[in-house]
């Protein structure tokens, strides 16, 4: 992750699995310690948008999302339809207006 984060050419870090509950669930841990910021918002949408799927068990979902180094920051669960919700439903809506606003205080 640190080594795509230092990366000028990535724009959008997009992570898949390690999201839900049981002890070797770590994806939101490792990854929430490189947040500068984090994008609340990002996990109480997804969760919205996948209830009418899987119902109450939405709430075994930890995915989330934050600013870091300036790069947005995605970590989805590992479902092949909750990483299609989510890209399509949030991340390619939100991503470029995301990166664009990470990296404005570079702007002159």
């Amino acid at each position: 992750m640190s080594e795509c984060l230092d990366r000028s050419d990535v724009d959008l870090v997009v992570t898949t699995g390690g999201t839900g509950v049981t002890v070797d669930d770590v994806s939101p841990d490792a990854v929430s310690e490189l947040f500068d910021r984090e994008l609340s918002g990002f996990g109480e949408a997804f969760r919205r948008l996948s209830w009418e799927e899987v119902g109450t068990r939405v709430v075994a979902t930890r995915a989330t999302a934050g600013i870091a180094r300036d790069v947005p920051v995605f970590v989805l669960p590992g479902s092949v339809n909750a990483a299609e919700l989510a890209t399509a439903e949030i991340i390619a809506e939100e991503a470029p207006h995301l990166a664009g606003l990470a990296t404005r205080h570079r702007v002159e």
